[in-house]
């Protein structure tokens, strides 16, 4: 109960101390590569972009070396290679320390990798450095714990991309290392053969990006050596953090699907910058009373998830549940009985009828369809069965649904440069596409309060439900719908009957795949990011950034 108490905690002030105010010097991301030899050495590779108006240097803190060394150090800009000074003077002026690079060491070992911000306005710096014995050898296993981006930097808020791979191009997948994440918001995954992570969204404050990994032995051979065992390491880090057994692990679920989705969109928000120009855009934003995005379900999800307009990460399930019933290729079917004691209750069964012709749609008619078994008829524990034991099959639909979505839109251009969740980052067509999914939402919450409607048929209803799935505002709507349409009663009874079906359903197979992914992820599988723990960790420590 402690061990809760202090997630919860942690959690809320990580939350409550969320600032608005942004730094001077911005550094929008930070992409780092890590390359392991054979030895455990490591050659790092950190690229910062951003904009820089104040202050006379950058660096980069790094302590706890714990046996490890830095060397090679090195800094280029989008021109030119740094000149290295033997001696840095942290006092020296802009100028003195333009196309300069040193190292200063402090009095407790910690190192600060330090060179010249040079001429002010949006640079781009690479920073390399080795980190000799950067992996250790354990009793079981290889493996370190880093600390990448250290809390309280000057420059947040701060993007994170992270690769790692070995030198020798030998595949690290789930079958020989097991990874962590610590600090953020976001998560680490296997990908071709390599380890990545990435935020989510801007590191703010207090947050940190600490990447914990392990790997079989015989892969490498790390010269340092410890004489006790990868899991003691492992057990300091998963204090304080989310990683946990199943029993812990599943609280923590329901925390987490009650509370991240509007706390994301606090940190997403990272700017009041952003925050006014997305509560500009919906203000101005017209009613939209068609299907929007050409009737693209995907490209809709992507917008809404982007832009933070609703709907939580896994309302596509029920948007699509939604549109197969309305199709026809789904039917529900409640029916009640009553119990031992005569207490009454409802059994709710999806019949699956007629496969859609809709990819996505196919695809997850398919995954019901396996769950429900030879008779097509699917209860929510086979389904909840189901989406437990095949919880990757599902992430991956959801993650090619919104791949789907973000592929359209970009063919389409409709970012003027680079992806983005910034309005003024659309193009014409980008900022009309948002309008749509924006002004839908406006009109189905607004539509009772709205004196002339040009909907007067309530079967076109059915069609904006599957929105307002996806929006996350299906209940609202219903009520609505009930005091403009108060003769059409038990046609809304009908729509509200497929709503709680499909809640029921899309829950039950959400929650799922989440437990199932708090297991994996605990055992090294990879996934979310701990927004605590990761202590025991080497490099890192306090500060860094611009001054």
């Amino acid at each position: 109960m402690k061990r809760k108490l202090t997630f919860v905690i942690s959690f809320l002030v990580l939350f409550l101390s969320f600032s608005f105010i942004v730094s001077a010097n911005n550094v929008e991301n930070i992409d780092i590569s890590v390359i392991v030899s054979k030895n455990g050495d490591a050659k790092v590779t950190q690229t910062w972009t951003g904009s820089f108006s104040e202050g006379t240097e950058n660096y980069i803190v790094i302590g706890n070396l714990n046996g490890i060394e830095v060397k090679n150090f090195s800094v280029s800009d989008e021109k030119d290679q740094f000149t290295k000074k033997s001696n840095w003077d942290i006092d020296a002026s802009r100028s003195e320390k333009t196309q300069k690079c040193g190292i200063v060491k402090r009095n407790d070992g910690t190192l600060e990798l330090c060179w010249g911000i040079g001429k002010y306005g949006d640079r781009t710096y690479t920073v390399e450095y080795t980190l000799e014995n950067f992996m250790a050898s354990y009793s079981d296993k290889d493996g370190i714990n880093f600390m990448f981006v250290n809390p309280e930097m000057s420059t947040f808020p701060t993007n994170v991309t992270f690769s790692l791979s070995l030198e020798d191009n030998t595949e690290i997948n789930d079958e020989n290392a097991d990874i962590w994440a610590f600090g953020f918001s976001g998560e680490v995954y296997f990908s071709s053969g390599e380890i990545k992570a990435e935020s989510y969204s801007p590191l703010k404050n207090d947050q940190y990006f600490v990447i914990m990994f392990s790997l079989d032995k015989g892969i490498i051979s790390p010269s340092r050596t410890f004489d006790y065992k990868f899991e003691e390491v492992k057990e300091r880090a998963f204090e304080g953090s989310d990683y946990s057994d199943e029993e812990d692990g599943i609280w923590v679920i329901w925390v987490f699907l009650a509370g991240v989705g509007a706390l994301l969109t606090l940190i997403v928000s990272y700017s009041i910058v952003i925050s006014r120009e997305r509560k500009k855009f919906t203000q101005n934003a017209p009613y939209f009373r068609d299907a929007p995005n050409d009737k693209k379900l995907q490209v809709s999800y992507y917008l809404a998830r982007k832009f933070n307009v609703g709907g939580d990460e896994g309302s596509i399930i029920g948007a699509m549940i939604m549109k197969m019933m309305a199709d026809g290729n789904i039917l529900c079917n409640t029916e009640k009985s009553v119990g031992l004691f005569g207490n009454e209750k409802e059994n709710h069964e999806i019949i699956l009828k007629t496969p859609p012709k809709d990819p996505h749609l196919l695809k997850l008619f398919d995954i019901m369809s396996k769950a429900a078994g030879s008779d097509g008829i699917l209860q929510s524990k086979e389904l909840e069965k189901y989406s437990s034991k095949h919880y990757t099959t599902l992430r991956s639909f959801i993650t090619r649904v919104s791949e789907k979505g973000e592929n359209i839109f970009c063919e389409n251009k409709g970012f003027v440069s680079g992806i983005t969740n910034r309005i003024k980052g659309l193009t014409d067509y980008g900022k009309s596409e948002l309008s749509q999914i924006v002004g839908l939402k406006k009109y189905l919450e607004e539509f009772s309060l709205i004196d002339e409607r040009e909907v007067s048929e309530i079967a076109i209803w059915q069609d904006y439900l599957v929105y307002a799935t996806l929006l996350g505002i299906a209940d609202k709507v219903i009520k609505q719908l009930k005091t403009v349409y108060p003769d059409c009663i038990p046609q809304i009874e009908e729509y509200n009957r497929r709503i709680n079906m499909t809640g029921i359903y899309y829950t039950s197979m959400y929650r799922s795949m989440i437990t199932a992914e708090q297991r994996a992820r605990s055992a090294g599988s990879g996934g979310r990011a701990s927004f605590g723990g990761g202590g025991g960790f080497s490099g890192g420590g306090i500060g860094g950034g611009s001054r």
